[in-house]
C-alpha cells in the first residue's frame, strides 16, 4: 500500500478509475483533492459480439487531463485500509478508465 503523498490521487471504483489532483496537504495523513476533467481522445474499440451487446477492447481508450479549479475540494484521510478507506491511490499521473464491458 502506497502511503506517500504524490501529485495525483486516483479513485478506484470497482473496474472504473476517476482522476483527482492533490490541492493541499493538511498533514501526512490528511489531504485535500478535487476531481479533474478527463476528455476522451481515443475511444475503446468494439471487438465483436459477446456479453449483452458486444465486447470492447478497453486498452485502446486514451484521455487528455486538465485541472478543474471550479470543482469542489474534498478531504481524504489515510487509514489502515489506505487513502479514503482504500478507494484512493496516490500516483504520479492522473488515470481515467471506463470499463465498457461492465
Amino acid at each position: 500500500m502506497e502511503t506517500s503523498i504524490r501529485k495525483f490521487c486516483n479513485r478506484y471504483l470497482y473496474s472504473d478509475i476517476q482522476p483527482y489532483e492533490v490541492t493541499k496537504i493538511i498533514n501526512d495523513k490528511i489531504i485535500e483533492i478535487r476531481p479533474m476533467i478527463a476528455n476522451q481522445t481515443k475511444p475503446a474499440k468494439q471487438l465483436g459480439i459477446g456479453g449483452f451487446t458486444a465486447n470492447f477492447d478497453n486498452s485502446t481508450q486514451r484521455y487528455a487531463y486538465e485541472s478543474n479549479p471550479e470543482a469542489p475540494t474534498m478531504r481524504v484521510h489515510l487509514s489502515k485500509k489506505g487513502w479514503g478507506q482504500g478507494q484512493f491511490r496516490m500516483e504520479d499521473k492522473p488515470v481515467k478508465f471506463f470499463d465498457y464491458n461492465f
